[in-house]
């Protein structure tokens, strides 16, 4: 006779993974799984913020260029694109060292989805992650750059903000975090945290 555990191993393939036998009793046998299609939605919210990081300062970049130094939006992709990627004076490692509280958020989602919460509560704390980190981003990158498109004088030492303003995202991600769980106790989205042996 075949294993039980290879059996249902093999009928559930691609959503559960049988990994052990709790317990029997009466007509039925308790058996721990995991469940394979929570493990992938997991890399979504691991690699969401990091996405988001990535696209912040360049549209704000493109915001401030089109909208407040009239340049053209094609010329503004090109010089984004090239002050992000291309060679000598480039801003690539200013963008990594920004990714710093986004690459934080992704990581406590990415422990939470392996808790197996609720989608509705993780994108509660995605949200207010989020929003906690671009607060403060979105208002760091704006003071820095405006100068140089606006009417301003620019300051020679404005760059260096770039390598303090992430650290300050910090205090305000754990923020947007208790901020998104306030959020997701509310009876509106009906979530319970799924626990399992």
């Amino acid at each position: 006779m075949t294993d039980p555990v290879a059996r249902l191993n093999a009928a559930l393939e691609g959503r559960y993974t049988i990994e052990r036998k709790l317990g029997e009793g009466g007509m039925a046998t308790v058996y721990r799984r995991f469940i394979m299609l929570q493990e992938q939605r997991g890399w979504f919210w691991f690699l969401m913020p990091l996405a988001v990081g990535l696209l912040v300062p360049s549209l704000v970049l493109f915001y401030l260029e089109v909208f407040v130094g009239d340049i053209p939006p094609s010329e503004a992709v090109v010089d984004i694109l090239g002050r992000q990627f291309g060679g000598g004076n480039n801003l690539f490692i200013l963008a990594l060292i920004g990714l710093i509280p986004f690459a934080a958020l992704s990581v406590i989602l990415r422990a939470m989805v392996s808790r197996q919460w609720s989608p509705a509560r993780l994108s509660c704390l995605a949200v207010g992650g989020l929003v906690g980190i671009l607060f403060f981003m979105v208002l760091g990158h704006y003071s820095v750059w405006y100068p140089y498109y606006g009417s301003g004088d620019p300051s020679s030492t404005g760059v260096i903000a770039f390598l303090f303003i992430p650290f300050l995202c910090l205090p305000t991600l754990g923020i947007g975090l208790l901020a998104g769980w306030g959020v997701s106790l509310l009876p509106v989205f009906g979530v319970t945290v799924n626990r399992e042996e």
